[in-house]
């Protein structure tokens, strides 16, 4: 990424999704220091499978995409999370997720995208 980002957006699906578990992104500014966004299920992300589990905040949006032919319902469940840079003017180098093994609950990563400063 180059120049000001002034938000980034995290479009994500969770499977066994629940509170449990040291999930995060860590955001790594050129400068070489760092922000730390904590991901949580149930708060950042509903279940891909369960449409109970959607989720709808300042933050946090609700995307539904339809399913396979043939399956039991007709949409899954992806939500972006959208994360306010505190260090807009910082130009951000990389972006990793790191997810707790012994957690139960799965990320998929489906993009990220910035909104420039």
């Amino acid at each position: 990424m180059t120049g000001s980002t002034s938000a980034l957006y995290f479009l994500v699906a969770t499977y066994y999704t629940t509170k449990e578990g040291d999930q995060h992104f860590t955001i790594k500014y050129a400068d070489g220091t760092g922000h730390k966004i904590r991901f949580i299920g149930t708060v950042h992300s509903g279940d891909w499978y369960h449409q109970h589990t959607l989720i709808y905040t300042d933050d946090v949006r609700y995307v539904l995409v339809p399913a396979s032919k043939g399956s039991k319902t007709f949409h899954r469940n992806m939500h972006v999370l959208q994360w306010k840079n505190p260090h807009p003017g910082r130009m951000i180098e990389s972006v990793v997720l790191s997810s707790d093994p012994a957690a139960p609950m799965a990320i998929l990563v489906v993009a990220i995208t910035g909104h420039p400063g």
